[in-house]
């Protein structure tokens, strides 16, 4: 599903929450459009948008939300976000290639620019004392130079999932209409539903209501 479909609405504009079903930060960045009843709603339609999101995924925290809506103008943020969607259309398709065709089909291409965005990220390792004052931890944090950085944690959830991850439980829901992913981590990676509330509660009511017209057939 592309973002640009003339269709598509803000969750901001509806007041619609996220769908955390993914499991895993980039499928849940994948899932940042979708229909969940009918109608495409977009989650990063704008700089304020994704930042809220990457608050609800916890892949920043409220104060670095605050320190970024600090350094840079909504403009800036704006453009990242519409960057991000871009991404996320791009990660889709070397999502649905390698279930297709296997890792092979992940380009020399696609890597590079993997790398370029991973590049991005700029830290600053520190110590500060423990809290029995007599042993010290060891500490990151993200120094966030530039608009850009905001890409960096889907980024990294991208490469994790691409280098760590098992593909063959990277999967879609398998309910048609429905376009969310989801990493099958249960334990007999059975998973067929994004959630078993929604799709799988739906496919449930959808067999029984064909178990009743086959039996008033056979009646």
């Amino acid at each position: 599903m592309s973002n640009e479909c003339c269709n598509t609405v803000l969750s901001s504009e509806i007041d619609f929450p996220p769908i955390i079903v993914g499991d895993q930060l980039a499928l849940d960045f994948i899932n940042t459009i979708a229909a969940p009843k009918g109608e495409p709603i977009e989650w990063i339609g704008t700089g304020a948008d994704f930042l809220d999101w990457l608050v609800v995924v916890e892949a920043i925290t409220p104060s670095e939300r605050e320190l970024i809506d600090s350094k840079w103008a909504l403009q800036e943020i704006n453009e990242v976000a519409s960057e991000a969607r871009e991404i996320r259309e791009w990660f889709r398709d070397i999502v649905i290639r390698i279930k297709d065709q296997g890792r092979g089909a992940l380009m020399l291409s696609d890597i590079e620019k993997l790398n370029d965005l991973l590049s991005l990220e700029k830290i600053e390792r520190y110590v500060e004392p423990g809290q029995n004052g007599e042993e010290i931890q060891l500490e990151a944090r993200r120094l966030w130079t530039e608009p850009r950085e905001i890409l960096v944690p889907i980024v990294s959830a991208m490469a994790e999932l691409l280098a760590e991850g098992d593909l063959n439980l990277t999967r879609e829901c398998k309910n048609e209409p429905c376009t969310l992913w989801f990493y099958d981590r249960t334990k007999g990676h059975r998973r067929m539903w994004c959630s078993p509330a929604m799709c799988g509660n739906r496919a449930k009511v959808a067999a029984y209501r064909e178990r009743q017209k086959a039996g008033q057939t056979d009646s």
